[in-house]
């Protein structure tokens, strides 16, 4: 049996086949970048675009080889390259008002790089990347070494201390009921900011922040505790992590008490059965999602509360408090209940309900001081 390696007359005049695929082929790869580079890719490709229509307004970026590999064309456009790259290295982003970071601008231009090469059906540099090459070398070696934000780590006693001096033990309403949730839950849990509010618009079809079906309360010999499923936060470019469970135990009923600012939340807050799925765990009086700008804002109000200066105090200040007061108890039970991957020991350990609940009580006991509360002037990079 031959293989029939054309098309038949009848295919080619119904429109043609080949066609329509090329161009089905074409729009998939227009719309799909390489797998877990899509969010990357389209902010490259909108800083490209913000380059074109400023300095580089009078300026063709790229032109298409009239024989493959012709050298003028693709040195004209290696060199649009290397002026975007310098570009964005002075260029201060109106969001955070600080350029990107080299590391950033190697990825933005390697991503337009093989993005424009498949959308034109050619290489745009074809071989002549020498100049480009040496030029993104050099930013490397040059770039300041990066440096961790300095982070004041929001502790018990700040909880505790803030919740005696504040309203928020009297205050019921369904602001307040949330942000002193998303507070106590962020220490008790080791969260990131990130990992309890959105810093985008909240996506209730695939939600990456937790939502009321995530958070459950249950009583049994162990006394009363919360369960909350959350997701802990992974780099760009890698798979979705699967939901952890963090489990709290009452204590009481404090400012650093989770259970029991989780149950105020579920009982001042109540969201219907049929809702919990596409509502977030934490939100404001007007139904939207709690973001992780309100959030931030919210903990320096709380250090704010308890007597500290807030300037030091940010999203990962519940994190790292709670990490210190629960620091010389087991490390895996710290690495397991901060969802730290730097460890192969993570392999073999297995969280255990006992343990949550003993390392959640713990963390009720703790007054040890860190060398931050010794050292006033003293703050560590977080």
């Amino acid at each position: 049996m031959r293989l029939r390696l054309c098309l038949t007359s009848t295919e080619c005049a119904s429109g043609g086949w080949l066609a329509k695929l090329e161009a089905a082929a074409r729009r998939r790869l227009a719309q799909a970048p390489a797998e877990g580079t899509a969010q990357v890719t389209r902010s490259a490709l909108r800083k490209l675009r913000q380059f074109a229509v400023g300095p580089a307004a009078g300026r063709k970026l790229f032109r298409r080889p009239r024989v493959h590999g012709e050298l003028r064309a693709c040195c004209h456009n290696e060199w649009s390259l290397l002026l975007f790259a310098e570009w964005l290295l002075a260029h201060k982003s109106k969001k955070t008002g600080k350029p990107v970071s080299v590391n950033t601008v190697v990825t933005y231009v390697s991503l337009i790089k093989s993005e424009l090469s498949v959308q034109y059906g050619f290489a745009i540099t074809g071989d002549c990347e020498r100049r480009l090459s040496r030029a993104l070398k050099s930013m490397r070696k040059t770039a300041p070494a990066p440096t961790r934000r300095k982070r004041r780590g929001l502790r018990r006693k700040h909880l505790r201390k803030a919740w005696r001096a504040s309203s928020y033990k009297s205050d019921r309403s369904v602001d307040a009921v949330n942000e002193w949730g998303a507070v106590a839950t962020a220490w008790e849990a080791l969260a990131r900011g990130g990992e309890l509010c959105p810093s985008k618009a909240f996506d209730a079809r695939a939600p990456a922040t937790p939502t009321r079906a995530d958070l459950t309360f249950q009583s049994d010999k162990y006394g009363r505790s919360a369960t909350l499923w959350l997701r802990p936060l992974k780099k760009r470019g890698q798979a979705r992590a699967d939901k952890v469970p963090i489990i709290f135990a009452e204590h009481d009923g404090a400012g650093s008490d989770t259970y029991a600012a989780l149950a105020r939340l579920a009982q001042c807050d109540p969201v219907p059965a049929e809702a919990a799925a596409t509502t977030p765990l934490f939100r404001r009086a007007n139904g939207k999602a709690m973001r992780l700008e309100h959030f931030r804002t919210i903990v320096k109000r709380v250090a704010a509360l308890a007597g500290e200066d807030p300037g030091p105090f940010g999203a990962h200040s519940p994190r790292v408090g709670g990490a210190t007061d629960i620091g010389d108890g087991s490390p895996l039970l710290l690495q397991a209940k901060g969802r730290w991957g730097s460890d192969i020991g993570k392999i073999y350990a297995r969280m255990t309900r006992r343990g949550l609940l003993r390392s959640s009580r713990a963390m009720q006991r703790r007054g040890a001081r860190d060398m931050e509360e010794l050292h006033p002037g003293f703050v560590q990079p977080a």
